[in-house]
């Protein structure tokens, strides 16, 4: 058995494909006796694979929580009352926040956003929108909670779930 240096070893996500990939390889003759099966909970395993790993990365923002808030997080950051002054976050660092994907960038920019606020956050809705993150529509509605403009931001028709504009008053 060789050996190998800890810096040659690759890192999770890498392994994690790998063996996704090794496990899901189907030949021609499986295909023909029912390999989509197969390959179907390949794909409910990367899925899981993925809420586990963005559920560690909530779990770290959560670590840095000390105190719950009501309000919700991306209210109580933006301007108020239409003052750009009293934002606790920069226009610059939401934009920076709206583009993170990932679970490494959604730690980092959720983290960093949790110090701004100095430990304070609404538990339940950090949860949720860490959770959705990759859904354009939360991404939306964060950046309308931020502006205050919750009122006039999209909304989803129940009954044939098609989004639609709300008339500002």
């Amino acid at each position: 058995m060789r050996s190998r240096s800890l810096a040659k070893i690759p890192s999770p996500p890498a392994t994690y494909r790998v063996y996704l990939t090794e496990t899901c390889r189907l030949s021609a003759g499986d295909a023909a006796y029912g390999g989509r099966q197969e390959v179907g909970g390949c794909y409910r395993s990367s899925e899981r694979e993925q809420r586990l790993s963005r559920a560690a990365a909530l779990a770290a923002v959560l670590s840095h929580v000390r105190e719950n808030e009501t309000t919700k997080i991306a209210s109580s950051i933006g301007p108020q009352k239409g003052d750009e002054a009293t934002a606790q976050l920069s226009q610059l660092r939401l934009r920076r926040l709206l583009s993170a994907s990932g679970d490494d960038e959604i730690l980092t920019a959720f983290r960093r956003l949790i110090a701004l606020k100095g430990g304070k956050a609404n538990v339940a809705d950090l949860a949720e929108i860490i959770f959705k993150w990759d859904s354009e529509r939360t991404r939306m509605r964060f950046a309308f909670d931020y502006w205050q403009a919750s009122a006039a931001a999209p909304r989803e028709n129940p009954e044939d779930g098609v989004s639609t504009e709300t008339a500002a008053a």
